[in-house]
């Protein structure tokens, strides 16, 4: 009876000590910043990619051991539609308003908008 009561702490104990383990290692790598590669050492590690890249370690002399190449997304085009004067009824927007369209749904329904008081608040891309 004993050694069953033994038992159970030792997997109860070992168990703990894993999940502790995991979470501490799944927390430092999510939480870890993105240190990304300066102009000088992409110089020295001869990449003239255009481009971002993230260092992903360094040796004990600070010199990047390991890096990756970033694809960043390409902004979108927004077509520059303004919103009806039915439509801004329909919301309950004042007509005298200039909105522009952001966002439609498949049916045409209006999911997001904003509202235009001087040319640099027009969306153009996202």
């Amino acid at each position: 009876m004993k050694k069953t009561y033994i038992r159970i702490i030792v997997i109860t104990i070992s168990v703990f000590v894993i999940a502790v383990a995991v979470f501490y290692l799944v927390n430092k790598s999510v939480n870890k910043p993105i240190e990304l590669v300066s102009e000088n050492e992409k110089a020295a590690l001869n990449l003239y990619h255009a481009g971002v890249y993230e260092v992903i370690s360094r040796n004990a002399s600070g010199s990047i051991t390991a890096y990756r190449f970033i694809k960043l997304e390409e902004e979108k085009p927004i077509n520059l539609e303004l919103m009806t004067d039915a439509e801004k009824t329909e919301k309950g927007i004042p007509v005298n308003l200039k909105i522009q369209i952001l966002q439609r749904d498949a049916q045409g329904k209006i999911l997001s908008y904003r509202v235009i008081r001087k040319d640099s608040d027009i969306v153009t891309k996202y």
